[in-house]
């Protein structure tokens, strides 16, 4: 397993790791292993409510908790076969830990702290995009301090990143080598436009990620809502600032900094990954969606302040209230939709396909990625084809992704399996994914080739695949399934190439 990691992954093992054991004591089972992920995103809920008692009030952690429990985002991606939920859980661990550390500079503190960062580092890669942030907060946090308490809090946190960086050695070298091999195409930018567009993607997906979810038709209300955030940001920073004044001098974090230490966090993470995405895209939501937590913890406080400060600035409890009703709104109905829509249909398209094969059947699955969903449900019993490997595959591999998606040598070899295959009269199945199903323009396979994309030409191969089977045996016969509601991610179509048709296919 960590071989297959370090060479065909794009993320550290502890997530893995972790499932393997709870898959020894609970069983394989499709329930069994979403357990996992459903309990450790779950736990994010009672974490945050413990972290905002601690850090601020019960009422602000009250606050907090209902913006994540009605997070889209989080509610999506916690319950994912993925690393996202528990890394979500250990993003609100390890900042926690950091600001506790910080204030009480107690050997537990700060050794709780590098633990937590160490278990989320090994969990996804992206952590260490939340690291820089980390690092970037803490800078912010020390120019406030005195200088005699400058010194001491930064030989501790240096002291706890050198411990840090010693920890992740072990993986250092796989960590170098997903770096160069794995992970999304960058974001081509060959301009200051480009650039600006890509600024105003980053922070609209940010936004949307983090307080919208898919919701994007109410534009009007989003406005509003956004409007009235900025405003309420602006007047609790104001009633945060002259709280402060009587405040001790000597203190590393006042009390009032605390919202402002966890949004920096948040701001300087996605500020990096705008800044690494052409390199790599980093501006994805299931990664942005970790953030979520301190997004909520800092929110809860403001909109608890702005309700029931002293000085309250005019408004500004109706500016609270608008803002926290539109949020947990929008999330309530986004997150009913996520609920009641499909994931995917791999298992009744795969026993469809099981149904009503023969022997001597070729079955193609193409693009890749689409594979090991579809595999998990379909045995291997015919010849099959995982476009563009040669035969079946088992995982997805993370590596060299675009080379394969881009080498022509991979099609002609097809392209005379599929000759041959029709010569001696065999049935030949492929399956594919909807949006894989439309097409693609020239000109997004030329924006390919900039960004070493693969997915506009894994696009082109299945027309191509589809243009030949086409030549050689005429309009397929699909595969139809029960429900036939589109599911979300792995939207599966089944097609049988033949001689002769056979009426259509069916399958309930």
């Amino acid at each position: 397993m960590f071989d297959f990691l370090h060479f065909h992954e794009s993320h550290p093992p502890l997530f893995y790791a972790l499932v393997r054991v709870w898959m020894l004591l609970f069983g394989a089972t499709d329930t069994a292993v979403r357990a996992f992920c459903a309990l450790s995103g779950a736990a994010i809920v009672p974490a945050v409510y413990v972290a905002g008692s601690r850090l601020f009030s019960k009422r602000a952690a009250v606050v907090a908790a209902l913006l994540a429990t009605f997070s889209p985002a989080l509610n999506e991606h916690s319950t994912q076969i993925r690393p996202y939920g528990l890394m979500a859980l250990l993003t609100l661990v390890s900042c926690y830990w950091m600001l506790r550390a910080i204030e009480r500079r107690r050997r537990a503190d700060w050794a709780i702290y590098i633990a937590a960062t160490l278990l989320l580092l090994y969990t996804h890669n992206w952590a260490w995009l939340i690291a820089i942030g980390q690092n970037t907060a803490f800078v912010l946090i020390a120019l406030r301090d005195q200088r005699a308490q400058l010194k001491s809090i930064a030989a501790a946190w240096l002291y706890s990143w050198m411990i840090i960086g010693i920890g992740i050695l072990p993986w250092a070298s796989a960590l170098l080598y997903q770096v160069q091999n794995a992970g999304h195409a960058g974001v081509y930018v060959n301009g200051v436009v480009a650039a600006f567009e890509l600024l105003i993607f980053g922070i609209f997906s940010s936004v949307q990620t983090l307080f919208l979810g898919r919701i994007v038709y109410p534009a009007l209300v989003a406005v509003v809502g956004t409007v009235a955030a900025t405003a309420s940001a602006i007047a609790a920073a104001k009633i945060q600032r002259d709280r402060r004044a009587g405040a001790e001098a000597s203190d590393v974090m006042i009390p009032g900094m605390r919202p402002g230490a966890l949004l920096a966090i948040v701001i300087a993470t996605i500020t990096a990954a705008i800044l690494l995405s052409p390199m790599s895209n980093q501006l994805l939501a299931r990664c942005i969606a970790t953030l979520i937590p301190l997004v909520a913890l800092a929110a809860g406080q403001w909109i608890v302040s702005l309700w029931t400060g002293v000085d309250r600035v005019r408004f500004a409890p109706v500016f609270a209230a608008a803002t926290l009703t539109f949020v947990i709104a929008a999330g309530v109905i986004d997150v009913f939709g996520i609920a009641n829509d499909p994931r995917s249909n791999a298992r009744e398209v795969a026993h469809g396909i099981k149904q009503n094969t023969t022997s001597s059947d070729l079955l193609i699955v193409a693009p890749e990625w689409f594979a090991p969903s579809f595999n998990h449900y379909f045995p291997r019993s015919i010849e099959q084809i995982d476009f563009p490997y040669r035969s079946r595959s088992g995982l997805i591999d993370f590596s060299d992704v675009w080379k394969r998606a881009a080498d022509p040598e991979r099609l002609a070899q097809l392209t005379t399996r599929l000759v041959q295959a029709s010569a001696s009269g065999r049935r030949v199945w492929l399956v594919s994914e909807v949006r894989y199903l439309h097409g693609v323009t020239d000109n997004a396979v030329r924006q390919a080739e900039l960004e070493k994309d693969p997915a506009p030409y894994a696009m082109l191969r299945v027309a191509q695949i589809r243009a030949t089977l086409e030549r050689l045996y005429g309009q397929p016969d699909s595969l139809r399934v029960w429900p036939d509601t589109p599911a979300l991610y792995d939207n599966l179509r089944a097609y049988l190439y033949s001689r002769r048709s056979v009426g259509g296919l069916s399958q309930r």
